[in-house]
């Protein structure tokens, strides 16, 4: 299966009315709660559905969560429960499964053996109903944690299983969601990891599964091949027989929002449930079709029409052998049933050029034929009715119809309608009639000439925009040989010139349209001595000093760019003590640009400075920001960026960095976000972690920013280079040293004498046996150690971690990445038995985290060891995975001791998972 980029979205409605309902309700009303068992499930009470599950014999199974039970749901539509007594609870194993205490159900699996399996999530296992209804746990201890792979299931620890899922050979396929794993069971009670390494994240498409980052395990499907699918943040991904993963990106879901459950048929398509409230069908192909469900957020459609088909929260999907789809509507507290639609046009080739011809095909079923067609146009998240044009009515199975012209490229829909003489059925198609092509090139920065701009020499970021090819093929040459087929062309001003850019854009069977720009380069006004460097850049303020050294006292005016355009010009002429004692005149040579609220609008400004009439821009440029508008009232200030160095990586090699946390002045808890990341790096917001390998050589400009609860919000940039695989360019006073290595991590500090507060990255190697080095895996060395500091190493942060899991283990050695330094003590041989030495001041060995009284009220207080001098996240959630509270810590003492508030958390089960470097523990809070 591949991706399809730019897949065409076709949504397909349906509705009957009368006698032959196409969505129905097969259990629960409109009351929630529990009114018994042994009555038609259509009366029966349920409360919050999370799951469903159909066996081969046709019995519905529900997790009916807020009621603590499984539901069993008849041929004959009468309900009764299998499993739990209604008590939130962990108890009953070896005995009936109505007796026994289960926390919360939600997620339910049947085998071919019709053995049940649950996921007692609150409790951290799943439990096994047999057939005979005696119930026992299959997997998990009750106890929160990751161990016991390769070891019986039940021995193994779990935290918060979410999915099941179960093959053809009854192996039972685990969510492992807390853990960012997928966890195996075989019918003997084997565990292993078929997927995650633990980190949270998005990466490592086609390589092992064991070894990719995923997060976010909301639903999980087996197809008939034995692939393995999951959501993982917006994306299906798949788990091939082989065990590699790749990733099938849906644009089309990134914009519908919110996929969580997954089903699969047997034709290969997958039915998706977003709990924005919409159900669609991806088939093969990447297209994606919309089953139900609308912007309204409550509860319609039964037996009447799915256009107007409304769900609220929809979690769990499953399909019966018949093609019947079955959706857990949780918060309408009901199981909804969809069948298989009356009539069905086929689909059209996109794009449709403007007057041309349009055919297609109506398929029907049950005895119905199309009566009539109609239509209106559409977008992704609103329909607007439009007047129809006369060319656009027919009769019959295969009508043709005649697109119009249009300025515009537009989504349309048409509706067909079928009749059996007693009951009627529609079905819509919708496909994108593209503009009548008008090709534009739009200079930046723009001109009041057309067609030409003149910039000065080595003005940065001056570019060509290709703007009026929507769904064409774009294709542009400049006068400098320069080629491409890209929407932006990136304009080079270093030589002093006229550059020329043509672009034609091909829009299939639609025809050619072609366009023109120049750009004039011209040189400088003046040219001078001239010396400048940029401090500082974030949402207060653009800082930096400017200086000629033919005018040693003389304030230079220097002019702000964003992007191309100069925003501003001001004097350099605020002083500086540094600058005086490094013989910069007289000192007055600095200044402060203070952003204004023009550039505080939430989009990203790429900032830099150049000296007023020349080409000369200020070494640090540029420096990225992405600010916020300032909150109106009160007088919450901002957070306070940190200083961040450049830092590197290897293409091809896997990379770790834990950026520093900004201070936020009234002490409140900071959400994170970082922008211009290559596209195979993620970043992991909660714990500040970017994680992935690079696949691009360059030098890309982040920007790091942090918003408080209240919106007042910074940033920083910083660069990071990715080097080739063979470069050791990268030169300094190094020194750095191994003092730990053992069968799971190598741990070191290395630091430059002449930049002694910069981090350095380091790389981990193995040698081959032909003698060359293999390079592995990189990290940031920017880890705090008092010891460091006071022995002087700069401001101590540069102590690293290096996991080598998995790797050859007969000598590792451990360089600053892009030179020929190897820290000493390399190579080591890592140590199988996990015992090691120390050397100089190392961490406690292990995290510890204990809780300062529990069950808890409206706080929870909390102790902390083993995680001196590291930052520390501190995350509580409730048993739904909600963020509750949260507390960043950028430097624990020996012994730290934090306090979080619980606010409005329903009493029940909370979770507080403490995050130091690669170390987590999870803890269970109850809040009375």
């Amino acid at each position: 299966m591949t991706t399809r980029a730019g897949a065409l979205l076709i949504l397909l409605f349906f509705s009957l009315t009368g006698r032959a309902q196409m969505l129905s309700t097969v259990a629960g009303t409109d009351y929630r709660g529990y009114n018994g068992d042994n009555i038609l499930a259509t009366e029966a009470g349920l409360n919050i559905p999370h799951a469903v599950a159909v066996d081969t014999l046709g019995n519905l199974y529900i997790a009916d969560t807020e009621n603590h039970r499984v539901r069993k749901v008849n041929a004959a539509g009468i309900i009764t429960t299998v499993a739990g007594n209604g008590t939130d609870g962990y108890s009953g194993d070896g005995g009936p499964a109505t007796q026994a205490a289960v926390g919360k159900p939600v997620s339910v699996a049947v085998d071919r053996q019709g053995n049940l399996f649950v996921a007692d999530s609150r409790n951290h296992c799943v439990r096994k109903v047999t057939p005979a209804g005696t119930i026992t746990t299959a997997a998990g201890t009750g106890t929160a944690g990751f161990s016991g792979d390769n070891g019986a299931a039940s021995q193994a620890t779990l935290n918060t299983p979410i999915a099941l899922a179960v093959d053809r050979r009854d192996n039972l396929y685990i969510a492992d969601n807390a853990n960012s794993r997928i966890r195996k069971v075989t019918p003997d009670g084997l565990i292993t990891t078929v997927a995650g390494n633990g980190t949270a994240g998005l990466s490592g498409d086609n390589g092992p599964a064991t070894q990719a980052a995923i997060s976010g395990l909301t639903g999980m499907v087996l197809d008939d091949k034995e692939n393995l699918f999951f959501i993982n943040e917006n994306r299906i991904r798949k788990i091939d027989t082989t065990g590699t993963i790749t990733s099938y990106t849906v644009p089309e879901l990134n914009y519908l929002n919110s996929p969580y459950g997954i089903a699969a048929d047997r034709l290969g398509n997958f039915i998706v449930i977003s709990t924005r409230g919409y159900i669609y069908k991806v088939d093969p192909a990447g297209n994606v079709i919309l089953l139900g469900g609308n912007d309204y957020y409550g509860f319609s459609g039964d037996g009447a029409s799915i256009d107007i088909s409304a769900f609220r929260d929809p979690l769990g999907i499953a399909l019966d052998n018949r093609g019947n789809i079955f959706i857990a509507d949780s918060y309408n507290y009901r199981i909804r049933r969809m069948t298989p639609v009356a009539v069905s046009p086929s689909a059209i080739v996109n794009p449709v050029c403007p007057d041309q011809p349009i055919s297609l095909t109506a398929t029907t079923a049950w005895g119905f034929v199309p009566t009539s067609y109609t239509w209106r146009s559409e977008t992704y998240n609103e329909t607007t009715k439009v007047s129809q044009p006369g060319t656009w009515t027919a009769t019959g199975a295969t009508p043709t119809f005649v697109a119009p012209s249009i300025n515009d490229p537009t989504l349309f829909t048409l509706i067909a309608t079928g009749t059996d003489g007693q009951r009627s059925a529609t079905s819509y198609v919708v496909f994108r009639v593209s503009a009548q092509l008008s090709l534009t090139l739009a200079l930046n920065p723009a001109s009041s000439a057309p067609g030409s701009t003149t910039v000065t020499q080595n003005t940065p970021f001056v570019s060509v925009t290709v703007s009026g090819c929507t769904g064409g093929t774009i294709n542009w040459t400049g006068s400098d040989g320069s080629t491409g087929t890209t929407r932006d062309i990136a304009v080079p001003t270093s030589a002093i010139g006229t550059l020329v850019y043509s672009a034609t854009c091909t829009q299939g069977s639609c025809g050619t349209a072609t366009s023109t720009a120049m750009v004039h380069v011209a040189p400088p006004v003046a040219k001078a001595a001239l010396d400048g460097y940029i401090y500082g850049g974030d949402c207060e303020s653009f800082r930096g000093w400017a200086w000629d050294y033919n005018r040693v006292n003389t304030a230079l005016s220097v002019e702000i760019l964003d992007g191309p355009n100069v925003i501003a010009t001001l004097s350099a002429g605020d002083f500086r003590q540094d600058l005086l004692d490094n013989g910069k005149g007289n000192g007055y040579h600095a200044f402060r640009y203070t952003l204004p609220d023009g550039l505080k609008d939430g989009f990203r400004h790429i900032l830099s400075a150049r000296v007023a009439g020349s080409s000369f821009i200020l070494k640090g440029s540029p420096r990225a920001v992405i600010c916020q508008p300032n909150p109106t009232s009160g007088t919450n200030q901002p957070p306070t960026a940190p200083t961040l160095a450049p830092m590197t990586a290897r293409v091809s090699q896997r990379f770790s960095a834990i950026l520093p946390a900004f201070t936020d002045p009234e002490g409140e808890s900071l959400t994170y976000a970082l922008h211009g990341l290559p596209q195979t790096l993620e970043f992991n917001a909660p714990n500040r972690t970017i994680t992935g390998s690079a696949y691009q050589v360059g030098t890309f400009l982040l920007t790091y920013s942090a918003t408080d609860p209240n919106g007042a919000n910074n940033s920083v940039s910083f660069a990071l280079t990715v080097y080739p695989e063979s470069t050791t360019s990268v030169t300094g006073n190094f020194e750095g040293y191994l003092d730990r290595v053992e069968c799971s991590m190598l741990r070191g500090w290395v630091w430059n004498r002449d930049q002694p507060n910069t981090p350095l990255t380091v790389e981990l190697l193995t040698e081959k046996s032909s003698g060359a080095l293999l390079e592995w895996r990189s990290t940031v060395a920017n880890a705090y150690r008092h010891d460091l500091e006071e022995a002087g190493k700069g401001n101590g942060a540069h102590a690293f971690s290096l996991p080598i899991n998995g790797l050859p283990t007969d000598e590792l050695r451990v360089r600053v990445l892009g030179s020929n330094y190897l820290l000493k003590r390399s190579p080591h041989f890592a140590d199988l038995s996990c015992s090691y030495e120390r050397r100089s001041a190392d961490q406690p060995a292990g995290l510890q985290v204990r809780l300062l009284g529990n069950p808890v009220n409206d706080q929870v207080q909390v102790e902390i060891r083993g995680a001196e001098g590291q930052p520390i996240q501190l995350q509580l959630t409730d048993s739904q995975g909600r963020l509750v509270s949260q507390r960043q810590i950028e430097r624990a003492g020996r012994v730290e001791q934090q306090t979080l508030p619980v606010g409005k958390a329903a009493p029940g089960l909370l979770f507080l998972r403490t995050t130091s470097g690669l170390n987590q523990l999870t803890l269970k809070v109850l809040r009375q």
